[in-house]
């Protein structure tokens, strides 16, 4: 038991600290914290955002939400990146 209790905290850092690097890589593309805070990838955050709350309301099963969200990165993330070219002038 004791050792379980010590062994217990270090398992918690090691599953918040894999989330907050999986946060990172998909919100500014890096591994480590942004240098700016300004680059913020706007789809991946809507995606995620969108995903917890079907997750938290309607509670169906993960691995459904989890292509739910593939599916809608397949979708957005060109569009955002075309909508973006238009913005720009790269796309007339």
């Amino acid at each position: 038991q004791g050792i379980l209790a010590g062994v217990r905290p270090a398992v918690v850092a090691m599953i918040a600290s894999a989330g907050v690097s999986l946060v990172l890589t998909a919100f500014y593309n890096t591994s480590t914290l942004p240098t700016d805070w300004g680059s913020i990838r706007w789809v991946a955050v809507a995606i995620f955002a969108a995903a917890f709350l079907v997750l938290r309301k309607w509670k169906p099963n993960p691995i459904w939400v989890m292509l739910g969200t593939g599916a809608a990165g397949l979708i957005l993330y060109p569009a955002a990146e075309w909508i973006n070219g238009l913005v720009a002038g790269r796309i007339s």
